[in-house]
C-alpha cells in the first residue's frame, strides 16, 4: 500500500464508507427493504440511509482534503473538468 494513504486518510476513509454502502446495498437486494437484521432495531431501509449519510460525510471530507492538497496536474477550479483523458 501507498505509504502517502496511512489509515485515517480520507481516501481510506472514502472506500470503507462505500465499501459499507455497497454491503448494506447488497443486503437489502437479498432479503428485502423492510427485512431487520438479527439483533437490529433498522431495516435495511434505515440502514442504508445511514450508509448513504455516511458515504455523503466522507466525500465532503475527501474534497476538502483535496482542495487543500492540489496535484499539479488536476484542476483544482470549480468552474473547469476534473477529468483527465485516457490515453
Amino acid at each position: 500500500m501507498d505509504p502517502n494513504f496511512p489509515k485515517d486518510h480520507p481516501v481510506e476513509h472514502t472506500i470503507e464508507e462505500c465499501a459499507e454502502l455497497i454491503h448494506a446495498l447488497q443486503k437489502a437486494k437479498r432479503f428485502g427493504w423492510s427485512h431487520y437484521r438479527p439483533g437490529s432495531t433498522r431495516n435495511n431501509y434505515l440502514l442504508v440511509k445511514m450508509e448513504i449519510r455516511d458515504v455523503e460525510d466522507s466525500l465532503v471530507a475527501l474534497k476538502t482534503f483535496m482542495e487543500q492538497h492540489p496535484c499539479s496536474n488536476i484542476s483544482s477550479s470549480p468552474n473547469t473538468s476534473n477529468t483527465e483523458s485516457v490515453k
